[in-house]
């Protein structure tokens, strides 16, 4: 076996590079690897619960609080079922749309507006 970082030539038991010292990756642990790193779909409700929070914000808290938290929710369904990614979105699409809510309701006991 052939090192990839510098070349030198190895035998198969060996671990590491007797030239670099780099570590040898074995035909069979690089297919696994490549097996467990497959590309995952993003989870568009997580990307579209992100995006509401973030627009309720600046428009109107409530609404878009309680849509983007539902959303969130969905998109953290999907990310913990293993068919998509995106569960930091999720998770920061929940949060703020929760404090989106939370100012809405602050806005209106206070009845400040402006």
């Amino acid at each position: 076996m052939y090192c990839t970082v510098c070349g030198k030539e190895n035998s198969d038991e060996n671990r590491y590079c007797i030239g670099c010292g780099a570590v040898l990756i074995q035909d069979s642990e690089f297919q696994i690897s490549n097996e467990n790193n497959k590309s995952l779909k993003l989870s568009t409700n997580a990307l579209a619960g992100f995006i509401v929070s973030l627009v309720g914000i600046i428009i109107f808290a409530i609404p878009c609080g309680v849509s983007s938290t539902i959303l969130s929710i969905l998109g953290l369904k999907d990310t913990n079922s293993g068919e998509f990614r995106g569960k930091g979105l999720a998770t920061a699409g929940l949060i703020i749309g929760i404090i989106d809510i939370i100012l809405g309701i602050i806005i209106i006991a206070t009845g400040n507006f402006t």
